[in-house]
């Protein structure tokens, strides 16, 4: 039997709200600045409608948010890429509760979002280094979490 040690990989988070500045080759993504925020004010413009037209309909509703595939994300959260550094974890280990506890506990770590099994994402916090927060997730998952055996 061999034991394995727990592997992290890590994946820099990209917001799926965010509009990416670069297009590449394809010449129909290409619009001029001035399209692009005609564009922009007739997307604001039509979300203010339907946005007043769900509050004449449901005066009692509280909350608002958006599915996305990360889960439920308020529309004044969206871009929550600007606000957080945001980093996945792809993992050859289950995420148990105990594996949990130890990612959240680490130091630097502002937010711990479970995706699946093997898939993690934290928010570190702006006042540590992204690099130093991993590694101590890594080292203390390895020393408090009995290896793999295969």
């Amino acid at each position: 039997m061999k034991k394995h040690k727990h592997n992290i990989i890590w994946e820099k988070w990209e917001d799926p709200f965010e509009l990416k500045e670069d297009y590449g080759n394809d010449l129909e993504n290409e619009v001029t600045e001035e399209e692009y925020n005609q564009l922009v004010s007739e997307i604001e413009k039509s979300y203010q409608e339907q946005e007043q037209q769900q509050q004449e309909q449901q005066q009692s509703q509280q909350y608002r948010f958006i599915l996305t595939p990360f889960g439920a994300v308020s529309p004044d959260q969206i871009s929550l890429g600007k606000n957080f550094k945001f980093w996945i974890g792809h993992t050859n280990f289950n995420i148990t509760s105990t594996v949990s506890g130890l990612i959240e506990n680490t130091e630097g770590v502002e937010i711990l979002d479970i995706y699946t099994r093997y898939r993690f994402r934290i928010a570190v916090g702006y006042s540590f280094t992204d690099r130093e927060v991993m590694s101590a997730i890594q080292k203390t998952i390895n020393k408090e979490v009995p290896p793999i055996v295969k």
